[in-house]
């Protein structure tokens, strides 16, 4: 059925026009003959790293610089074709992208600059699972095991970065393709022995914990592991384990897809499936280097510089244990289901609002700190993407960066007007995203304090699905949780749109605080949440954030005080002080 908006269904009327109806359908996964000029991107389930997707597509058949900035402030096929129509008449005055192309291979292959930062970690924390990826699968059908194992090596083949390995060479790091390599899909059946499902659940469990933490050496090959456990005819489980410095969130929707692609084709026999890569992760890498110029850098350092002037402060959450001199990366994580109920509720301000999942989140947790914290000005860091490049979409590989979210939340701020101010600074990261974290902290220069990481200690992370799973026949895929053990800051929060509503992981510094707090923490984000959206336009220094039950205990039968709490002391102090 066709959607229409307010103003009725308008098809295409012009070249820009039809090619933008192309280019949404692909990206929303929503027949073209559905989209008119008028439906708004984000009402039809557009968001952020779609909008890059959209870019990136852009860039390739334009070769013209969009901004992400562009489709928010242009959300309509109507008025962006009329924007890209103005773009393309000024190419002369704005960036054109010099399109990614395949380059011949060198023995040795420089580091992209994300490489190069998750280098440097593992030589200063030795031995660590620190920047695993662990990802797991429950496969439900009939499946042809070989066709599987097969799959997996087609897909090992297909992209160079998973048959990638680290050196140094001369004191620089270098990555080096190994070329005709076969990786074990090892196969752990269950069938035979007499557990019952818990007990098959459980061993599941305790073979993925053991993965996680099992370290990778970068210098010998492959970087990633994965097992595939039956469970009985008709249950597989894949278990995976993969190092972050070839692969990212992005690259796991390509990872799944592709592989089922290549089974389904080696199940019917047909020797290719998916049309050969143009180009591969090093091309990416070398093109970085000569696009992201010294002009580009200084640019974007610039707006950086300015963001996070002045006195940066460390976040002051309540901690229960003294905060180790060198800093610790011990780490649990913490899980709840905020329901579709209150899910909704957020997608509806969304929408009168006119702002992402991505911002209202963010903002929620920006101001839940300071709220909690009883601190203004909060820093959080936050991994984006950096796939707006042409080209670069389907490749899999480590290309997100880190950028910092600094919100004010001084002057009776109302939820409403700090999501507006995410909003605000979101837009601006996203053009300023492509200069290399580190070389935003040399610009900074924090001062430096081996027991916390630099400019936050805070990092939120948002998953949006950017593909369905993939449906074959009577099987189904269906992605499973894996928790690492183990922290890179004081609190990461990670949230994701699952069935059942918005999950929530908590990864918290096990060195730093107990579980009971970080319980009691995650209970009053869950209260946090319902208020906001309650009272978006009160302060928000005057919302609630204990349960009834905590309120009665703190300002009734400890303090026998009538009326409101102190606003000017921390959630956590309260408690304490009645201990």
């Amino acid at each position: 059925s066709i959607i229409q908006t307010n103003d009725g269904y308008i098809a295409p009327r012009n070249r820009v026009e039809q090619k933008m109806v192309e280019i949404w359908s692909e990206v929303l996964g929503i027949d073209s003959s559905a989209i008119g000029i008028n439906d708004n991107f984000f009402e039809l389930g557009g968001h952020s790293l779609l909008a890059t997707k959209i870019t990136s597509r852009l860039g390739v058949d334009f070769s013209i610089l969009v901004q992400i900035r562009d489709i928010f402030e242009y959300p309509t096929i109507k008025h962006f074709s009329k924007r890209l129509t103005f773009l393309l008449g000024k190419t002369g005055e704005i960036d054109v992208f010099t399109p990614l192309q395949s380059v011949k291979r060198e023995q040795y292959e420089p580091l992209s600059f994300a490489q190069q930062r998750l280098w440097i970690m593992d030589k200063i924390v030795t031995n660590s699972a620190l920047y695993n990826v662990p990802i797991a699968w429950r496969l439900k059908g009939k499946w042809n095991i070989d066709m599987l194992k097969k799959g997996y090596n087609a897909i090992i083949h297909r992209h160079e970065i998973l048959r990638t390995v680290f050196h140094e060479v001369e004191g620089k790091p270098v990555q080096i393709v190994q070329q005709d390599i076969t990786v074990p899909l090892s196969v752990i059946d269950l069938r035979y022995l007499s557990l019952s499902p818990e007990d098959k659940t459980s061993k599941i469990e305790n073979i993925s914990k053991i993965e996680a933490k099992k370290p990778f050496d970068l210098s010998q090959g492959p970087l990633l592991r994965t097992h595939l456990i039956i469970m009985d005819n008709k249950e597989l489980v894949l278990l995976c384990t993969i190092h972050h410095i070839i692969f990212d969130r992005w690259s796991l929707d390509t990872f799944i897809n592709e592989w089922m692609s290549f089974y389904q084709a080696f199940l019917e026999n047909e020797t290719e499936k998916l049309p050969p890569l143009p180009v591969q992760y090093i091309d990416f890498t070398k093109w970085q280097k000569s696009w992201l110029t010294e002009d580009i850098i200084q640019k974007q350092i610039a707006y950086w510089g300015k963001e996070l002037r002045g006195l940066l402060p460390i976040l002051e959450l309540p901690l229960d244990y003294p905060r180790p001199i060198i800093q610790s990366y011990n780490g649990d994580t913490y899980q709840i289901v905020i329901p579709n109920k209150l899910l909704e509720k957020i997608k509806v301000f969304n929408s009168k609002e006119g702002v992402t999942l991505f911002a209202t989140l963010l903002a929620s947790y920006q101001g839940f700190l300071s709220r909690y914290t009883n601190q203004k000005d909060i820093l959080v860091g936050s991994p984006i993407a950096n796939r707006n490049y042409p080209g670069v979409e389907d490749l899999i590989g480590f290309f997100a960066n880190t950028v910092v979210y600094r919100a004010d939340c001084s002057n009776n701020i109302t939820f409403k007007e700090l999501v507006q101010q995410i909003k605000k600074k979101m837009l601006d990261a996203q053009e300023n995203q492509d200069v290399p974290f580190e070389k935003v902290i040399e610009a900074i220069q924090p001062e430096r304090d081996m027991s916390y990481s630099p400019l936050f200690q805070t990092m939120f992370v948002f998953h949006n699905q950017l593909k369905e799973l993939p449906k074959l026949l009577d099987h189904s895929v269906e992605k499973i949780p894996r928790h690492m053990n183990g922290a890179k800051f004081d609190i990461t929060i990670a949230m994701e749109e699952i069935p059942t509503g918005l999950q929530v992981d908590f990864e918290y510094n096990t060195d730093l605080f107990k579980v009971s707090t970080i319980k009691r923490m995650a209970q009053s984000f869950e209260i946090w949440l319902d208020e906001i959206l309650q009272f978006p336009e009160e302060p928000i220094e005057n919302l609630r954030i204990l349960t009834k039950n905590e309120e009665k205990q703190l300002l009734h039968e400890w303090t026998n005080i009538e009326g409101n709490y102190q606003k000017d002391v921390v959630i956590q102090e309260l408690f304490e002080q009645q201990v």
